[in-house]
Order: C-alpha cells, then sequence, then structure tokens
C-alpha cells in the first residue's frame, strides 16, 4: 500500500515516486533504505514504454509512415535529451522533475522558434541550439563544484 501525503503545492508524495527517485540516485542506497526498488524500476520501464508508445503513435500521425529511421526523428533524440538537461532534470539521476522537463521542452522549442523568427539560416540553427544545450549543462554542472560531500549530489 501506498503513502499518501498531500503538501502545500497539491502534489501527491507517494512511496513509489521517492522509490524511483533514491533508486535513480543510489540503488544500493535504496535497497538498504527498504525502499521497494523492484515496484519502483518496474514502474518506471512500464510508464516510459507506455510513453514511448504514445510517442512513436504521435510520430507516425505526423509523418504518415512507420519507419523508425526517417531523417528527421533521427534529431528527436537529441531534442529530447535537451529538453530534459534544460527542464533541470539531472543526467546522474535523482534529481529533477516531469513538470521541469515539460517546460524544458517548451523552452528549448521556443529556441528553435525564435532563431527562424529572427531569420537565422538553417545552417547554423543546430550549432546556436547545440551552444544552448551546452551552456544549460555546464550550468548544471557548476552545482557540482559547490559541493563538499558526495551525498549533497543527490539532495
Amino acid at each position: 500500500m501506498t503513502e499518501r501525503k498531500a503538501n502545500g503545492l497539491g502534489q501527491c508524495r507517494c512511496s513509489l515516486r521517492r522509490a524511483a527517485y533514491a533508486t535513480g540516485s543510489s540503488e544500493p542506497a535504496a535497497f538498504l533504505s527498504g525502499m521497494p526498488i523492484r515496484r519502483a524500476k518496474f514502474a518506471s520501464y512500464t510508464l516510459a514504454g507506455l510513453l514511448t508508445a504514445i510517442g512513436g503513435l504521435f510520430l507516425t500521425f505526423f509523418t504518415d509512415t512507420g519507419e523508425a529511421s526517417l531523417g528527421s526523428a533521427n534529431s528527436y533524440t537529441l531534442f529530447s535529451i535537451a529538453a530534459v538537461v534544460i527542464g533541470g532534470v539531472s543526467l546522474l539521476g535523482g534529481k529533477g522533475s516531469a513538470i521541469g522537463a515539460i517546460f524544458g521542452a517548451f523552452a528549448f522549442r521556443s529556441i528553435g522558434d525564435l532563431l527562424f523568427v529572427f531569420n537565422v539560416d538553417a545552417l547554423w540553427q543546430p550549432l546556436f541550439q547545440g551552444v544552448i544545450l551546452l551552456l544549460a549543462v555546464a550550468i548544471g554542472a557548476c552545482g557540482l563544484f559547490r559541493v563538499r560531500n558526495r551525498l549533497e549530489w543527490f539532495q
């Protein structure tokens, strides 16, 4: 049975979500803390598979083909990772939220639209997007320089 508590923001804090974050931070530590690791991994992979299937269906609807190696589909991998990083989700695991990833996707998409509005040549747009992604990763990595204790990475 999952423990549910509502905080002031109206969000639900359930033990499965905490177990998924803890497993992403450090699986041995989560195991030793008594977290339901197997259940958290199963739920995480199931949700990821479901959302990937929905994304594949949307891609099929927009491109009118089921070919996964379509030229424009290959760039979606970089864009999805970039959106997550810009949204504040740590690539090390255990930090970030889905809301941040969604806002990161909106921000990354807005950057591409602004480059189009400012009439930047199409050949230069990926360069500018890459520089912005590099800056986002660098800003996120700056927090690691301030860490005194290795356990503070995951807080």
